[in-house]
């Protein structure tokens, strides 16, 4: 760079000496001149490459030696929704099956059946009755076999004997049979009465029986569908607080790899700009030149980091730099 980069001590030029036929300093000649074969040999230069990376990169963890633009945590926490995205799945199938077997649940009412007063009921008590009369008709059969037996008796010791003797042997055993009738009649129709009215008294205790038995199986069922109903609510609850504590770790994760991610994309941008002000060095000293020179305040530039490397510069230091010397370089004509 010359003199701009070195420093030295110039004796100038008497500002009053000007050109021939100008009004032109002759400093401002020699000085335009030494800026002009300066710029020239900036122009001429190689523009220097920047070698350092621009964008964070890291190992991908899925496939070593390949480049991810994501942290290693920011890769497992993304790693992580997608091994567990449907980590929720099995409770909602669990809810499923719960809520299809709560609804396919039937409880068996069944119908009260009874059979009818009839013979069944009269084998089963009427026997006890007319067993209950046989030592009477035992008896009946005992005294009228007396009797007979002293007919015919009577009959060998008076010679009774034809037909007054069949009439009075069939009179007895016509009135054997009548007694026997009466006792047979009299526990038909007790027994039927007791039959009739046991029936009447077993169909209301089976009936009873069946009613309890109806309660018990209508609260089972409802105790039963209450507990499913409990089970299926905490299942389905379960489904979104699993899922939601895995996309917390993993919110986790990307979160402090994003973080990280930033710090190092920040140094890299720091390195950038400390190149960028490095290479534009010697173009902003010779603009600073090029101001002094035409007189002019020397104009600024600002740069901005934002997120993503990229650069906001107002106004362009190569625009200032070449429109200066354009215009040296057409004094520097008129000077030669």
């Amino acid at each position: 760079m010359g003199g701009l980069c070195t420093t030295n001590v110039q004796t100038l030029p008497d500002p009053k000496e000007v050109l021939k036929d100008t009004e032109i300093p002759e400093w401002v000649s020699e000085g335009g001149q030494k800026l002009f074969q300066q710029a020239a040999e900036l122009a001429g230069g190689e523009f220097p490459v920047f070698e350092g990376d621009r964008i964070s990169t890291y190992e991908d963890i899925a496939d070593p030696g390949e480049i991810s633009k994501f942290t290693a945590r920011e890769q497992e926490g993304l790693q992580l929704l997608e091994d567990r995205g449907d980590v929720y799945q099995p409770f909602i199938d669990r809810a499923s099956e719960i809520s299809t077997d709560i609804g396919s649940q039937r409880i068996d009412t069944g119908q009260f059946n009874y059979s009818a007063f009839g013979q069944e009921a009269l084998d089963k008590y009427l026997p006890m009755f007319t067993s209950a009369v046989d030592p009477a008709l035992q008896d009946v059969s005992e005294t009228f076999a007396k009797r007979q037996r002293d007919l015919d008796l009577a009959a060998g010791k008076t010679g009774a004997f034809g037909d007054r003797r069949g009439l009075e042997s069939a009179e007895l055993t016509r009135g054997e049979a009548r007694e026997r009738g009466k006792l047979l009649s009299e526990a038909g129709r007790q027994g039927l009465e007791f039959t009739s009215g046991q029936f009447e008294r077993d169909r209301a205790a089976a009936e009873r029986l069946f009613q309890m038995n109806q309660a018990a199986r209508q609260s089972d069922f409802d105790l039963n569908q209450a507990s499913r109903r409990m089970e299926l609510e905490s299942v389905a609850q379960l489904a979104p607080q699993v899922q939601g504590l895995v996309q917390q770790e993993a919110q986790g994760l990307i979160g402090a790899g994003e973080a990280e991610r930033q710090l190092d994309q920040q140094a890299l941008e720091m390195a950038y700009r400390d190149y960028v002000e490095q290479r534009e060095f010697p173009f902003t000293s010779l603009n600073f030149a090029l101001g002094a020179l035409k007189g002019l305040p020397f104009e600024t530039r600002e740069f901005t980091m934002q997120r993503g490397g990229e650069f906001v510069q107002s106004p362009s230091v190569y625009g200032q730099t070449m429109g200066g010397l354009g215009a040296l370089a057409s004094a520097y004509k008129l000077l030669t």
